[in-house]
């Protein structure tokens, strides 16, 4: 009997450590969190209506974000940075805004499939309207070397 509560205390004991291995980081770092966590932490630190000046200062701030790319005449699709589309074609998406940051705000390590290690980048792009104040912020992950 007392060999069958160490098994169970032991596999009990594991699966709280495993746990914790999975969602502490999670917890601690707020770039692992899903999107729309990541999107309030950035509204958090930069609220709807902050001046673009202010938010590249906040980006520049931080040691762990990349530099901040700044265009002063486009806004930002939703998906990725505004370019315009070749003559003739109708962009997918609608542009967000009349001028837009991005920064990357860091990479972590994941499991990908449970098969291997994975980086996942995490970048914010932020749109302001004709006045410079922010009015969208849009955050998107990927994988990549």
């Amino acid at each position: 009997m007392k060999t069958w509560r160490k098994f169970i205390v032991i596999v009990l004991s594991l699966l709280i450590f495993i746990t914790l291995v999975t969602f502490m980081p999670m917890l601690i770092t707020p770039k692992r969190r899903p999107l729309d966590m990541v999107r309030n932490y950035i509204l958090r630190i930069t609220p709807l209506g902050t001046n673009i000046e202010d938010v590249i200062k906040v980006i520049e701030s931080r040691d762990d974000w990349s530099r901040p790319s700044v265009d002063y005449e486009r806004g930002f699709y939703r998906q990725t940075t505004a370019r315009p589309p070749p003559p003739g074609v109708e962009p997918r998406f609608p542009v967000i805004g009349e001028m837009s940051v991005s920064a990357g705000i860091g990479h972590y390590r994941s499991w990908h499939n449970l098969l291997f290690i994975d980086v996942i980048r995490v970048g914010v792009t932020w749109g302001f309207d004709g006045d410079g104040n922010l009015i969208e912020v849009h955050v998107r992950k990927g994988g990549g070397p």
